[in-house]
């Protein structure tokens, strides 16, 4: 890996941490009676389905680009 490639991923990494917004499902608003269209959405892979329907944010992961918050279409997906 070059200088370069290392430094980006590293910066990404930091400013991520830094970062303060945290990303939530509203549960009142999710219909969760179907199979959770973000989950295939996500760049990272940071989002699940649980046994009951309701997408789980895996917040190691997640890189906080907010499509989920813009692609929900119940808008039950919302960032703080």
């Amino acid at each position: 890996m070059g200088k370069a490639r290392f430094f980006a991923l590293f910066s990404r990494k930091i400013l991520i941490k830094l970062h303060t917004m945290k990303i939530e499902v509203n549960k009142l608003r999710c219909p969760h009676n179907h199979t959770c269209p973000l989950v295939r959405m996500c760049p990272a892979d940071a989002i699940t389905q649980n046994k009951e329907g309701y997408p789980v944010i895996n917040h190691d992961l997640c890189i906080e680009c907010g499509i989920c918050t813009r692609s929900c279409p119940m808008g039950a997906v919302e960032s703080r």
